[in-house]
């Protein structure tokens, strides 16, 4: 087998100055390269220090009371409306308790209106009581009325005695509608008065244009008493159509109504409840008016106290 020719072994040249530059150049270079990555990595300063700390998040401000008035306690209460639909551990859309909900209006005598949960809807954070026209039949007794509407109330979830409510609600402007904020007694269905109208509007109590405001209970022999409506706001305005806050500060032997923060008409007498009261917000039609479709609005709910409990 022929062999190979043997080949000279290559002898490495010496550095010349020039070269060596370039080589520790380059390793500096790498080693800055190196430093520069690994504080990246590392997040310090070059001198050796730790990075500060991230910020901390700037923490929501809570909710306060319209006005200049002073929460009487926590915010135990408070829905914006900004889910995709009604929250059902705050509210329940019909009367009653589940799963035995029903539709007969409040005051079948004087409303004709039925309550249906279809009527409630939450969209782009506001809460709509759609009230219009349609015949109805209600189950319990077989009464029709001919409109249906909305009503959502709290009584299954969430009752309080004593502190600050507020609700910031657009009413319609035109007249034929009953529209109310307002409070009942737990249990739910369990007895009536007391009740406490915060914000009421009818011809019925007195007023469609201006809230009234009005206390119901019973005196010492069973027999029901009422204050008797009250109009408050300006005298001549029709606070229908455009957005306003209604607030009700309750206090032992002492009830104050509040429009969009300023103090209305106050009530001292017997009939300041002193028990758990839940709130309802519901769209009525009078009874022999025939109103064109339309809603009552409701951007938030509100309470503040240090007596909240379920309902």
């Amino acid at each position: 087998m022929p062999q190979q020719p043997r080949r000279r072994p290559r002898h490495s040249r010496p550095l010349t100055p020039a070269t060596r530059r370039i080589a520790v150049l380059g390793g500096g270079l790498a080693f800055v390269l190196l430093l520069v990555v690994g504080l990246a990595l590392w997040g310090g300063r070059p001198d050796g220090t730790p990075p500060d700390a991230a910020p901390s998040p700037t923490p929501t401000a809570e909710p306060t009371p319209s006005g200049a008035i002073t929460a009487p306690g926590p915010l135990a209460f408070a829905d914006d409306f900004d889910g995709a639909g009604l929250d059902p551990n705050r509210w329940t859309d019909q009367r009653g308790s589940e799963p035995h909900t029903y539709g007969s209006p409040f005051n079948p005598r004087l409303e004709n209106t039925f309550f249906l949960a279809r009527q409630v809807e939450v969209a782009d954070g506001t809460l709509a009581l759609q009230a219009e026209p349609e015949q109805v039949r209600d189950n319990l007794g077989g009464a029709r009325y001919d409109y249906v509407s909305g009503v959502v109330h709290t009584g299954n979830h969430f009752a309080y005695t004593y502190g600050y409510a507020e609700a910031r609600l657009q009413v319609p402007s035109e007249p034929g509608y009953w529209p109310a904020f307002w409070m009942l007694p737990t249990p739910v269905d369990k007895g009536w008065p007391p009740e406490i109208d915060i914000a009421e509007f009818s011809k019925v109590v007195g007023s469609a244009g201006r809230p009234t405001f009005n206390v119901h209970w019973r005196d010492a022999a069973g027999q029901h008493q009422q204050a008797g409506s009250t109009a408050y706001g300006h005298e001549g305005q029709n606070y229908g159509g455009t957005w306003h806050t209604y607030g009700l500060a309750w206090e032992p032997g002492r009830l104050q109504v509040f429009l969009d923060g300023q103090p209305g008409p106050v009530y001292t007498g017997p009939g300041v409840p002193d028990q758990p009261m839940y709130i309802v917000l519901g769209m009525g039609v009078v009874r022999g008016e025939n109103p064109a479709p339309a809603a009552m609005k409701i951007d938030y709910v509100r309470v503040w106290t240090d007596t909240a409990g379920a309902g």
